[in-house]
């Protein structure tokens, strides 16, 4: 196992993430992962996943058969200071390696990765109903809805995944309800 190696099962590898990734992947990206980028920042992809990447401790990246198909981290939140930001950005080839065994394996890799980070969370378009469902399958539960987020017009789900169980806090359950389902 190399030293960047954090797990792998078949064609299917997690290892350090650095910013020689940022390129491959800025360059074949979801839609649902082009639109996250416009909710934070007006950079062009690829300078707005270096940024994050940057700004990250723990940076990771997904590999097919030795090709980067995403690039994400777990960071301390700047406004939740005892919480951490999980974010997750994908290239088409992310929905194939899913497929070939990597949503099975994003459980391990997700609970590896978020040790000693505390809560989770992330913000995702209300629209994009494949993540809100992987993430409700991770753990995570939706605590608040973020109409027309940032000016964007994009209405947004923060969801959460607390350090254990039972460590919602009644007040985190206090914003403005979630519309929909994503199960």
């Amino acid at each position: 196992m190399s030293s960047d190696l954090i797990c792998e099962a078949g064609a299917l590898r997690l290892r350090r993430g650095s910013l020689a990734d940022v390129a491959s992947i800025a360059g074949r990206l979801r839609p649902n992962d082009r639109l996250d980028i416009r909710l934070l920042s007006d950079a062009a992809p690829a300078d707005a996943i270096a940024a994050c990447v940057r700004a990250t401790l723990d940076v990771f990246t997904v590999e097919a058969d030795g090709e980067p198909v995403a690039i994400g981290g777990v960071q301390r939140s700047r406004l939740r200071p005892a919480a951490s930001v999980m974010w997750l950005i994908g290239s088409t080839g992310l929905d194939m390696a899913f497929r070939r065994g990597g949503l099975r394996l994003s459980r391990a890799w997700f609970d590896r990765l978020r040790a000693g980070h505390g809560d989770v969370y992330n913000l995702v378009p209300e629209s994009n109903v494949a993540d809100l469902r992987w993430l409700a399958w991770l753990g995570f539960a939706p605590v608040r809805r973020w109409p027309d987020f940032r000016g964007t017009g994009i209405d947004c789900v923060e969801m959460l995944c607390p350090a254990g169980p039972d460590q919602l806090s009644r007040n985190d359950l206090q914003s403005e309800p979630v519309s929909g389902s994503i199960r």
